[in-house]
């Protein structure tokens, strides 16, 4: 990747008023094995679904806590917000802290007893803005290579397919020859914007 930068820079670099900035909001990895999270939430009792019907998300049982969705997003079943919820409001944070110690301290490969997950954030530690209350509940990273899957109907907790790579967690951002100065904090998708509206007119507004 350093080389194919460097040509296109060697190429345009040296033009006036010319800057070159690169994105990616995420990266890549070999995938070493897919993880039913929701099936892990079955098992520990989170997560039961109706006798009649099929097994699925929209088929379950009023009395299930918690339920995942790709990638690694766990939803709390509360009450008042979840068509079938059952967790109390005075339950959600005793809940969510419950799962997410669990996921760090129990949640291992059962081939050869592997920590799966890295680290759970709660959304508020890494979403803001007027749809916060939409964002998951938690949101778990897992360790490189084991990617975190939403299906309900696995016969296994562990499971491997046809395709060999994965996104993963973390993001590349380049930005070359700028006068403009970005904050620690700003050093992220988020603070794009700023840089994208100095870069088409020095006068927009700050963010």
């Amino acid at each position: 990747m350093d080389d194919y930068l460097g040509e296109i820079w060697d190429k345009f670099g040296e033009r006036e008023n010319y800057e070159m900035m690169v994105l990616s909001d995420h990266g890549f990895c070999t995938l070493k094995k897919e993880v039913y999270l929701n099936l892990w939430l079955e098992r520990e009792g989170y997560l039961s679904f109706r006798s009649e019907g099929s097994k699925s998300l929209e088929n379950i049982a009023p009395e299930s806590k918690a339920y995942s969705l790709i990638p690694g997003r766990i939803f709390i079943n509360l009450k008042g917000r979840e068509e079938m919820g059952s967790v109390e409001r005075e339950d959600y944070e005793p809940l969510r802290d419950e799962i997410a110690k669990r996921l760090i301290e129990e949640f291992r490969d059962p081939e050869d007893g592997t920590p799966i997950v890295e680290r759970v954030y709660r959304r508020e530690e890494i979403y803001d803005g007027p749809y916060l209350e939409e964002a998951a509940d938690l949101i778990a990273v897992p360790k490189t290579g084991y990617d975190l899957k939403g299906k309900v109907s696995a016969e296994g907790l562990i499971g491997r397919g046809k395709i060999v790579g994965m996104h993963t967690y973390d993001d590349a951002f380049l930005f070359v020859k700028g006068e403009i100065k970005l904050e620690e904090n700003e050093r992220w998708i988020g603070g794009v914007n700023k840089l994208v509206y100095q870069l088409i007119s020095p006068s927009s507004p700050s963010f």
